[in-house]
């Protein structure tokens, strides 16, 4: 990152200096494009004369004093005649320009970018030692529950709400229809169906018998011969409540 600050500046500096090298006035072109737009407004202020230097600058009920020779008024904390000044100098057909600061002129802007940054070899012409190479500090664990999140890209998109549980379709609360929620929804509102209400207690098993009778008789079918258990659990099939069973 410094390596790309140290070329930026450098082309920067050039950049401005060749500038420099073309302006054609003694002020800098964003200075007189402020002076152009102060004198549209002094229009509306009107000066009254102390002496050739002093004078007063007014505008309704407001009123500022301006001296010429001592440079004060607003035009004192910015080096730039302000509009009072602008007026005064108007009234004595003078061109304001001429009383910008020097720090504001074209012989200072030039000299500000008089000191270009010298250009450097790649890494593999410089000078080895012998010296220990750094190394990048030891990680240290902060304090608290580590993040587990990661850390999205400056240019990446942030994502307001994620999708949990994919496959499963949200139902709205408003209209009962699938496909989105409340917050979303435009939906004039609907009641909720109703739902089916379970019968309570256990339920009956399909395989075996169903009745205490069945159950009985089977039973009893137990203590006689094979035959028996098999016309037994015949009898249960043919009303239809057995699927599968086994002989004993």
């Amino acid at each position: 990152m410094l390596e790309e600050i140290r070329t930026y500046v450098m082309q920067r500096i050039f950049k401005m200096s060749t500038i420099a090298e073309k302006l054609e006035h003694d002020v800098c072109p964003t200075i007189r494009k402020r002076l152009e737009c102060l004198k549209v407004k002094q229009r509306h202020w009107s000066v009254i004369p102390s002496d050739y230097n002093q004078f007063e600058a007014r505008k309704e009920n407001l009123a500022f004093i301006v001296d010429i020779s001592a440079h004060t008024c607003t035009w004192q904390l910015s080096g730039i005649p302000c509009v009072h000044t602008v007026a005064a100098l108007a009234f004595l057909n003078k061109d304001p320009e001429t009383y910008v600061n020097d720090w504001l002129k074209k012989d200072m802007f030039k000299e500000a970018y008089s000191y270009p940054i010298k250009p450097l070899n790649g890494s593999l012409l410089w000078p080895k030692t012998d010296d220990i190479k750094p190394l990048p500090p030891k990680e240290t664990r902060m304090p608290g529950r580590p993040t587990i999140k990661r850390k999205r890209d400056a240019c990446e998109k942030e994502i307001k709400y994620s999708k949990v549980g994919i496959g499963r379709k949200m139902t709205c609360t408003n209209c009962q229809e699938k496909g989105h929620n409340t917050r979303s929804c435009k939906k004039p509102k609907k009641d909720p169906q109703p739902r089916e209400v379970r019968p309570k207690g256990r339920r009956k098993r399909a395989n075996g018998p169903t009745s205490v009778g069945e159950s009985t008789s089977v039973m009893e079918a137990k203590d006689g011969s094979k035959e028996d258990v098999r016309e037994a659990w015949t009898n249960i099939e043919d009303g239809g409540k057995l699927k599968k069973f086994e002989l004993l």
